[in-house]
């Protein structure tokens, strides 16, 4: 059976999967064009740390150097047909001559868990020639979704105080739910967008301290009887999200100013997740380095690059206050940023939001199309396409449905700046040339001929289930992590 069930199935899984999740993050987010992915400089480190990415920036200048007097040494004279030097004239000396220095900035990949379950009964009915619908196809491109999606909504998330990869603060708007009860539902306050949650999302809901966890407080979320919190509608429209324990209620109730995190390593108990630790459980994103102050890309307290001492990798960072954004705001923000950077980090995208944009748009001139010598009138508005030109350079804008409400960022994205770090493959693992590296599949690796092996029940007995485990390592890591973030700009919706 089970060599029937894989020669049935391996050709739909291995054709589908891997084309569905590039396809997925082209259509998510107009910047994943231009994000490189690449294994260059990624290594393995002692046991336990992990695998890192160096990359090492030369700061400071060197040599020595100052004006004088253009004439030259000293003559004397005394002498009535020669002359001799005085005291003659030095270049700088070894106490007036600096070095350049030497700055690191580590960033820790981090590991991506996940499987493809398939039941048999669903692979039988698929094979009938009377089935309605292709469940396989339709399972295959709901998982290369929902890896596609995770990865946009970790690379746009941003921190909170205390907690990590924060995907919303819960706001005053709880409807229904929580306390002794084993749903929450709310309106998705002005710190998400309407693709921030999906149906079957895994998330986990803490108090804003980092220090409590709504459901399963202090306990393992892969143990028995575990309440796993889980998506259950979303209107991306109205921002109404119900969120529901796989089991039981909650065990404090859901306050405001809570956050929303995706879900963290099942094996963990009572960890939180503050900032002290210091141990990424997912990728940085663009957020994470468009900063003016604190430290870059730092991990266990150690190896980040100090904003107060390097100064030149901050970002322009402002509040715009619920100003709309005008050409005039952009002018000023993108001018001030290539008079510090030009020549060195010149950016060439902005990436916004279409709330935004249409804000913008408000405050320009209508463009219209008159034809006229006994043709019809014809009345053109809108736009169709937007660019932005600053002292000669066009930046071409984009508009993303996962950066958060009021936001625009100038990034470099050109010249494969922003990367996607990830390590050399796992040895015998199954991968497709249309993949680009996005899914490993571990089955083949332990000996397995197929991506499938038998799926096993609580008590290991074997159930009606196939599942194609598979894992993928990355990290986002840019070469030049300067730019633009500006917040609280006008959503004209």
């Amino acid at each position: 059976m089970a060599t029937i069930l894989e020669g049935a199935i391996q050709s739909i899984i291995l054709q589908d999967i891997n084309p569905g999740i590039d396809d997925s993050l082209d259509k998510l987010d107009p910047v994943w064009t231009d994000v490189v992915q690449s294994s260059m400089g990624v290594v393995k480190t002692n046991i336990g740390r992990g695998w890192l990415s160096i990359s090492t920036f030369g700061v400071g200048r060197t040599g020595g150097g100052y004006y004088t007097k253009g004439l030259g040494s000293d003559e004397t004279s005394g002498l009535n047909l020669v002359k001799q030097y005085g005291t003659p004239a030095t270049f700088p000396s070894i106490a007036e001559h600096t070095h350049g220095d030497l700055v690191q900035t580590e960033v820790r990949l981090v590991r991506y868990k996940g499987t493809f379950i398939l039941p048999l009964v669903v692979l039988r009915a698929n094979e009938l020639d009377s089935a309605v619908a292709d469940m396989v196809s339709y399972y295959t491109a709901g998982c290369s979704r929902r890896v596609a999606q995770d990865k946009c909504l970790s690379f746009y998330s941003e921190d909170a105080t205390n907690v990590k990869n924060v995907l919303c603060t819960v706001p005053a708007s709880i409807t229904a739910g929580s306390g002794a009860d084993s749903y929450v539902t709310f309106i998705v306050s002005a710190s998400a967008r309407g693709r921030t949650f999906y149906p079957g999302q895994f998330v986990e809901i803490w108090k804003s301290d980092g220090l409590v966890r709504r459901h399963q407080d202090g306990a393992a979320l892969n143990a028995s009887g575990a309440k796993l919190a889980i998506v259950d509608s979303f209107d991306p429209l109205g921002g109404s999200v119900t969120i529901r324990l796989s089991t039981g209620n909650f065990d404090t109730a859901v306050e405001v100013g809570d956050v929303v995190i995706p879900m963290q390593d099942t094996s963990r108990s009572g960890v939180d997740v503050t900032n002290a630790a210091r141990k990424p459980t997912a990728p940085y994103g663009v957020l994470d380095w468009t900063i003016n102050s604190g430290t870059l890309f730092e991990e266990e307290s150690t190896n980040g690059v100090s904003l107060a001492t390097y100064g030149q990798f901050k970002s322009i960072v402002d509040d715009l206050g619920g100003s709309v954004l005008s050409e005039e705001l952009l002018n000023q923000y993108f001018g001030r940023f290539f008079d510090a950077y030009g020549g060195t980090v010149d950016l060439d995208t902005i990436v916004t939001t279409q709330g935004v944009i249409n804000g913008f748009m408000t405050g320009q001139d209508g463009q219209y199309t008159f034809e006229r010598n006994n043709a019809v009138l014809k009345n053109r508005v809108g736009w169709s396409q937007f660019e932005y030109v600053c002292a000669g350079r066009v930046l071409k804008v984009v508009t993303s449905p996962y950066l958060k409400p009021g936001y625009c960022l100038g990034l470099k994205l050109g010249e494969g700046n922003i990367r996607e770090l990830t390590p050399p493959d796992l040895p015998g693992s199954s991968r497709d040339a249309r993949m680009a590296g996005q899914v490993e599949f571990v089955m083949t690796s332990m000996g397995s001929n197929s991506i499938f092996t038998a799926a096993r029940a609580a008590n290991g007995a074997i159930a009606e289930f196939v599942e194609a485990p598979f894992e993928f390592f990355h990290q986002y890591q840019p070469k030049w992590p300067q730019g633009i973030k500006l917040t609280g700009a006008a959503e004209v919706i």
